[in-house]
């Protein structure tokens, strides 16, 4: 590939980082409730304060397991990037102020 344009930079991380998360146990497809846990305290400090919280974890990890098969899958996290992708959309929005 030649030059990736930033939101190709952006994509190439997001699929590395779940790749690298979800080998860390031997299953490269899925990420485990460990895994997810470790991946929001390290990558999303800032978004993911609760992530020390039990309760916050198992909260997440049930509501992205849509298959409820105990494990999330990279359409499964994919669908909480893009959560978080609006949450932060609407952090932005609220932080700026109007032009007067």
């Amino acid at each position: 590939m030649d030059q990736c344009t930033t939101s190709e930079i952006a994509l190439f991380n997001a699929a590395k980082i779940f790749n690298e998360y979800a080998a860390k146990e031997g299953d490269s497809e899925h990420l485990s409730k460990n895994e997810l846990k470790s991946l929001l305290k390290k990558e999303f400090p800032n978004l993911m304060q609760c992530s020390n919280d039990p309760a916050a974890i198992d909260q997440i990890m049930e509501t992205l397991d849509q298959n409820q098969d105990k494990k999330v899958d990279f359409m499964e996290y994919s669908l909480m990037l893009i959560t978080m992708t609006q949450v932060c959309k609407l952090v932005m929005d609220s932080c700026q102020k109007p032009n007067k």
